[in-house]
């Protein structure tokens, strides 16, 4: 497997994996102040679900609830209003890998709606700019496009569709990871090509064009002032010993102008694959997913939610790591308030944290193991 399938692979699996099988018990539902700006992926016994964390990494309550079977709830996007959560969920499907777009009110005791139905596989969710709809890809026509819902509130105060979804792109290949510029005029979105090679394209007023040459650029998403995009792509550098034993693979986080110069590195981490990177609304920070991967056999072993101040020079990448639990999280979404600076800055570097919990799942393996241990004697 090449180094950019492997990326790839990585990241359309980036929720999948093995499950906590010790989740802690959620915060209290109808929380009345939960004052969260953070949601991510949190998986556990039954599957994945989105939960609000704080500055500080501590997961505030389940937005959305487990369910009695397992299922898959990620890639959450805030409206412009920090109302509502659009998402992709595999609610309701035959498989895990199989999602529908659903939407709920961004407060614990909220139940989702459904919006697209059918056998096509709809993801990556964003809202537009005025929230009146959201941009996805979809396979419904064969390989995965951009399209756009048309959204309203209904006579309930829910997000609902009004009208059919309209098609943004036709290429051969696959339109993934779509972000919307704040003016609402353009959306950026990596666009893989029958030969694998992944770049950055920018659609407009129906007209595409790439601002990127790959050969594996990919998860793009704009600032909140539209003059850069964040996305990842694989270290130009030397890679570490564990990207080179696992076909080269080291993605980082990088910078590019939104008309395709000046492409810089933001930050290059080797213990980690960056993807999905996410600004916060005054553009301070990039929250991103860093999935660190064994040496050995390249499975994913702890999947994180970090992020970069970009006012630290040099910058440094921290992890959003639950003081109580080490758990799994993917894919962060960011609402437009004002985040806590003085806490964010407060959470431990990726790397001191990464070795904090590797410590407890190797106590954690060891407490079991014992645990079987006693079992077998007693039999």
């Amino acid at each position: 497997m090449g180094a950019f399938a492997w990326l790839l692979t990585a990241w359309l699996c980036s929720a999948c994996g093995p499950l906590d099988n010790n989740p802690r018990p959620a915060g209290q539902a109808g929380q009345p102040e939960l004052n969260a700006h953070i949601v991510a992926t949190e998986r556990g016994r039954r599957g994945g679900r989105l939960v609000f964390i704080a500055e500080g990494g501590e997961r505030l309550a389940e937005l959305t609830r487990s369910t009695t079977v397992a299922v898959r709830d990620n890639s959450p996007s805030w409206s412009p209003d920090g109302r509502f959560v659009v998402f992709a969920s595999s609610r309701g499907r035959d498989s895990l890998l199989r999602t529908s777009l659903w939407v709920i009110a961004a407060r614990p005791d909220a139940r989702p709606r459904r919006l697209t139905y059918g056998d096509a596989v709809d993801r990556d969710p964003v809202w537009t700019a005025d929230g009146r709809g959201v941009v996805f890809a979809s396979n419904r026509n064969g390989s995965f496009d951009l399209w756009r819902l048309h959204v309203a509130i209904d006579q309930y105060g829910v997000p609902a569709i009004r009208g059919e979804p309209t098609r943004l792109t036709r290429a051969p290949g696959h339109e993934l990871a779509p972000s919307v510029s704040p003016d609402g005029q353009r959306v950026v979105y990596m666009a893989v090509d029958t030969d694998k090679t992944s770049r950055l394209w920018v659609w407009q007023e129906a007209k595409n064009q790439p601002i990127t040459a790959g050969p594996a650029d990919y998860t793009p998403a704009f600032s909140p002032d539209g003059t850069t995009i964040a996305f990842a792509a694989p270290s130009q550098r030397e890679p570490s010993d564990q990207a080179a034993h696992c076909a080269t693979a080291d993605a980082d986080l990088y910078l590019i102008d939104t008309d395709g110069n000046n492409r810089r590195l933001l930050l290059r981490e080797p213990l980690s694959d960056q993807t999905g990177p996410v600004w916060s609304f005054d553009g301070r920070f990039v929250f991103a997913t860093s999935v660190y991967r064994s040496v050995k056999t390249c499975d994913s072993l702890l999947s994180s939610i970090t992020f970069v101040d970009l006012r630290e020079s040099p910058p440094v990448m921290r992890a959003l790591h639950d003081p109580a639990a080490v758990e799994p999280r993917t894919g962060p979404a960011v609402d437009r308030a004002a985040l806590d600076a003085v806490r964010l800055r407060r959470n431990r570097l990726y790397k001191d944290a990464l070795r904090r919990a590797v410590i407890q799942e190797l106590i954690r393996a060891s407490s079991d193991q014992r645990r079987a241990g006693d079992r077998q004697g007693q039999e």
